[in-house]
């Protein structure tokens, strides 16, 4: 089986966030960040993108090197970086089986991100649950996440031009990846087919929540809400994706939008 070269990646996993700035930008402390290497996509002689994992082997080698790169950031960040499992064996997962049930399938989609000018700019990865197959019978309640709605966005652009400030945008990545899983929900995952880190007859017993799980988008919700409020922005009562608030005493009040999507 082929191995990539298993050197550790770093990645931010949190989502979007606009802040709209009344101060000095140099004063501003919103969240810690680290910094996630892209994967150039600049040089690839093909953009055709892989459906699967095994698909690498049809492209040239540049190109080959360049999508095996993407999948080993997305697999290690989750992995080495964040937690995001726990490897079980297959004598693990047969216990395991009958309290928590049968593994969900996940899938790793691939993407090319272009810039303005509609070049190949980077490549990258998502490993996916196919949370269609999860067997718990959630309800719209339990699932729902606010999401910004066009009207508010426009009033959040209305705001800064009358304050006559420039919006500040951060885009945090892997937002579904960083909440922790409650004790009452435990997923077992198959790793995406042709994955060729993960051990044989090995399984992924989640830690934390991945994309597709159907919570994942009201888990990050809680989670981003929770450290906004510890640095000082409060959600609005009638429109819980804007935050406001001071984040220093003595400070300049901000506008917060909260993306979740």
């Amino acid at each position: 089986m082929e191995c990539y070269n298993t050197a550790r990646s770093q990645k931010f996993l949190l989502h979007r966030l606009v802040l709209f700035q009344t101060h000095d930008p140099k004063d501003a402390q919103v969240l810690p960040t680290i910094c996630l290497r892209k994967i150039l996509a600049k040089t690839l002689q093909s953009t055709v993108e892989p459906k699967t994992l095994r698909d690498h082997r049809r492209y040239c080698p540049a190109d080959k090197e360049i999508w095996d790169s993407a999948y080993l950031e997305e697999y290690l960040g989750l992995h080495e970086t964040t937690h995001t499992w726990d490897y079980i064996t297959e004598d693990e997962y047969q216990i395991l089986k009958k309290e928590i049930g049968s593994a969900i399938p996940t899938m790793a989609i691939s993407k090319i991100k272009y810039n303005e000018k509609g070049e190949p700019e980077h490549a990258k990865y998502h490993i996916v649950v196919l949370g269609n197959l999860d067997p718990t019978n959630w309800s719209s309640a339990d699932c729902f996440a606010p999401v910004l709605s066009a009207l508010e966005n426009r009033l959040l652009t209305v705001i800064a031009t009358q304050l006559k400030v420039i919006p500040k945008s951060g885009d945090f990545i892997q937002a579904f990846c960083q909440s922790h899983l409650p004790k009452n929900e435990r997923y077992i995952c198959k790793p995406p087919a042709g994955c060729p880190i993960t051990p044989p007859n090995t399984y992924l017993l989640l830690r934390k929540t991945l994309y597709g799980l159907k919570r994942s988008p009201r888990h990050w919700y809680n989670l981003a809400k929770k450290h906004l409020e510890l640095i000082g922005l409060s959600p609005c009562p009638n429109a819980p994706c804007i935050f406001s608030g001071s984040l220093f005493e003595g400070g300049a009040r901000h506008l917060c939008q909260f993306i979740c999507r």
